[in-house]
């Protein structure tokens, strides 16, 4: 059963043990000196590094990431170097994260049903940990945005088949997927979340039916991971995605971008922070109907700022959860005890 929530028992998955039930979500860690700093912190028990991308990308052009105390928005667009170069960075801090029993989580951001497995030959002898993003909102091209995977039920059926069956029987195999639309968003979640942007002088807009799921697209896509067979792990959720955030009107949003190979300009992009964490809880416990009968855990994230926030997660169906936003507000690193401080002591 999920729902594994007291932190006196540790969290083994795969034969990983885990020494806290804590850590940093994907997006920051894409190199070994970045990396290197969060594992010098205490109460950060595991790093997702990525995601990566089979040919090295420079990310969008332009305003790309607003970061405020209740919200980040974010188009970035994937930074990183590629998978291949980025491997000896990684095996260095494969063997760091070893020494301190600490846990690595490596991030694939496939463009096609190809590039996943590619990445998991790469980087599953690696990893403590395979990440199967299918959560990217915020990649544009000459021909428009890329699809949300998560929402594409023959993309999910067939890649997470194909990753499934070249892991090694060590490694974590874990899908991070976007939110689905859960029961009543329209009628109080949404409201609350628009009422919250309007205290601090701000409009929030969904574009382009970029968040248009339905119960039975969400129902599909746990089967596949079911039916697999081989996925441990459920990391939920990565950014609302095509999010637009103005001021005063629409020709001033905060995210003014465009792809390197474009020249449109994009205004949209993912959210996250505490402005969130209602959706987040809701679709943790989404999946836990869906899994409590599996052995398959729930790694929870999306606005948690401190330990009543985490204990609601663990009490929704995480066995684990994830920070970055919260991180990213002081950056040295004191979140993730503070955090754990606070959920140990209700």
């Amino acid at each position: 059963m999920k729902n594994k929530n007291n932190l006196l028992s540790p969290v083994t998955i795969r034969n990983h043990q885990f020494i806290s039930t804590i850590g940093l979500a994907g997006g920051y860690v894409k190199n070994f000196p970045e990396g290197e700093k969060l594992a010098r912190i205490d109460d950060c028990g595991f790093v997702e590094a990525g995601s990566y991308t089979i040919a090295p990308r420079t990310g969008n052009i332009g305003t790309t990431l607003v970061h405020e105390k209740p919200f980040t928005l974010n188009a970035i667009g994937l930074t990183n170097n590629g998978a291949e170069k980025s491997i000896p960075d990684l095996l260095k801090l494969k063997a760091l994260y070893a020494s301190l029993g600490k846990k690595l989580f490596i991030s694939s951001a496939g463009m096609s049903i190809d590039e996943h497995p590619e990445m998991a030959k790469l980087f599953g002898p690696i990893a403590d940990g395979f990440v199967l993003n299918a959560g990217c909102p915020n990649v544009y091209g000459k021909n428009g945005q890329k699809p949300i995977q998560s929402y594409d039920i023959d993309f999910m059926h067939e890649s997470i088949r194909r990753v499934g069956e070249v892991l090694p029987d060590t490694c974590i195999f874990a899908v991070k997927v976007s939110p689905f639309k859960p029961y009543g968003f329209a009628q109080s979640i949404w409201p609350k979340m628009y009422s919250e942007f309007r205290k601090e002088g701000y409009t929030i807009v969904l574009k382009d039916s970029g968040f248009e799921t339905s119960d039975e697209l969400f129902e599909n896509v746990a089967d596949s991971i079911k039916k697999c067979g081989r996925v441990d792990m459920i990391i939920t959720m990565n950014t609302l995605p095509n999010v637009q955030i103005y001021a005063d009107s629409p020709k001033d949003c905060l995210l003014n971008f465009h792809a390197a190979d474009s020249d449109v300009i994009q205004n949209t992009g993912g959210l996250s922070g505490a402005v969130v964490k209602e959706l987040a809880l809701e679709n943790v416990r989404m999946w836990n109907s869906e899994l409590w009968k599996t052995d398959i855990e729930i790694c929870g994230c999306g606005g948690i700022t401190n330990g009543e926030d985490m204990r609601r997660f663990l009490d929704a169906g995480a066995s684990l959860v994830q920070i970055m936003s919260a991180h990213l507000l002081n950056n040295d690193g004191s979140k993730f005890g503070e955090i754990l401080a606070d959920c140990y002591s209700m």
